[in-house]
């Protein structure tokens, strides 16, 4: 199981096994314990994962566009 989760330091989307207690932000380095993380979303797997991760930038973007 891996879950879509949103750094609490800089904001980004990432994915995490559900199995690890801590994550390391590949964007600003930030140690995310994951027992306190913000889980977006869940999936079976990391391709699954990463699906979602690039939807909701693209939502994001668009809504940014429309603004």
């Amino acid at each position: 199981m891996y879950f879509v989760i949103r750094c609490y330091s800089c904001g980004q989307y990432l994915l995490a096994q559900s199995s690890r207690k801590t994550r390391i932000c590949p964007y600003c380095g930030f140690k995310i314990v994951m027992r306190r993380a913000y889980v977006v979303a869940q999936a079976r797997s990391a391709e699954q994962a990463t699906a979602i991760i690039k939807s909701i930038k693209e939502s994001s973007r668009l809504k940014r566009r429309k603004s």
